[in-house]
């Protein structure tokens, strides 16, 4: 364990590097401004472990620390956030943790220990906010659309209203006079659907309008997906989004 932490926060060191100089690469990714604090934890890390006793250090099986630093924090703090761990993976290890945590009686161990939890609950949340993200930058869309459409009805309606007062076009008359009026219903969009039989690619679709699918975004939103109570959640959640770009102010499809 010892000698495992001191090899990964060495690397880290490296890895980390062009982070902690703020470079332009944390300037313009959004999931990544806890990235100091990982690099800061790791350091933590390194410095206590030096302090462990030998007959009381941790554990910890050498393969979970491979996994926590390989599959969790490398991708993290390289902002690779799609080939992060899922959410099983990250239940699966803080038991691991846990258990550990109820063996040791070094309360340096335990900060240790503690660490790596609170660094897997940081990044397995950072991968979730990449998605909220993108679903967040879609509902704004959708709301800019629906605000530009409502400047529109309210000048088209400002010029009606300017003709019933008789501010355009007083001696105007006709003839005849009537209107015709035709009803229909549209039908809901395909992602609607979509999500009635493939709740994934209905997320997908929703998220990444018009985009081929890409195998690491696919496999994020599968994840996002499984960060839900339940699938009759996530689907609620899609519908309500669906519901809000696609109905007009009566609930009618548009």
């Amino acid at each position: 364990m010892v000698k495992f932490l001191n090899k990964i926060t060495l690397k880290s060191n490296l890895t980390t590097g062009h982070l902690i100089n703020y470079s332009s690469k944390i300037e313009n990714c959004d999931l990544c401004e806890e990235t100091t604090k990982i690099y800061s934890i790791l350091e933590e890390i390194k410095r206590v472990q030096k302090e462990c006793c030998n007959g009381n250090g941790i554990s910890l099986d050498e393969e979970h620390l491979v996994e926590i630093y390989e599959r969790f924090i490398i991708p993290y703090i390289n902002c690779d956030i799609a080939k992060i761990g899922s959410i099983n993976d990250v239940i699966r290890l803080r038991e691991h943790i846990k258990e550990e945590l109820e063996k040791v009686t070094n309360e340096n161990s335990k900060y240790i220990l503690n660490i790596l939890n609170d660094i897997l609950t940081v990044i397995i949340n950072a991968k979730n906010d990449k998605i909220e993200i993108v679903k967040l930058k879609n509902e704004l869309i959708v709301l800019k659309e629906k605000y530009r459409k409502c400047k529109e009805n309210e000048m088209i309606l400002k010029r009606e209203l300017d003709k019933c007062n008789g501010v355009k076009n007083k001696s105007s008359g006709a003839l005849f006079s009537g209107s015709l009026g035709i009803k229909y219903t549209r039908l809901p969009p395909l992602i609607y659907f979509t999500a009635c039989i493939n709740l994934t690619q209905a997320w997908y679709k929703y998220l990444y309008p018009g985009c081929q699918i890409d195998p690491d975004n696919y496999k994020l939103v599968k994840d996002y997906i499984a960060s839900f109570c339940s699938k009759e959640e996530a689907k609620k959640e899609l519908m309500r989004l669906i519901y809000n770009k696609y109905k007009d102010d009566n609930g009618k499809w548009i």
